[in-house]
């Protein structure tokens, strides 16, 4: 899915400072939660959801791996 469609979602993790999985938010996963929101420009990336902690964020954001918990298995099948 794109982040367009995600952002509510995004917003709600980066509100309640958890990951859908209700794991507290660590400071450079809210970095970037933060930086996925205010991209608007790349709204129509690939959001990324991680296997081990449930954080959806920019595709973008990813390349090393999950900001919140560096796990290395992500997926763009969200539902």
């Amino acid at each position: 899915m794109q982040i367009q469609q995600l952002l509510p979602l995004i917003q709600v993790e980066l509100k309640i400072g958890n990951t859908p999985k209700g794991n507290p938010l660590q400071d450079f996963a809210r970095q970037s939660l933060e930086a996925t929101i205010s991209d608007k420009d790349n709204y129509d990336a690939e959001a990324t959801r991680c296997q081990n902690c449930g954080l959806i964020v920019s595709s973008l954001l990813v390349s090393e791996g999950c900001p919140q918990c560096g796990g290395l298995d992500l997926t763009t099948e969200i539902q």
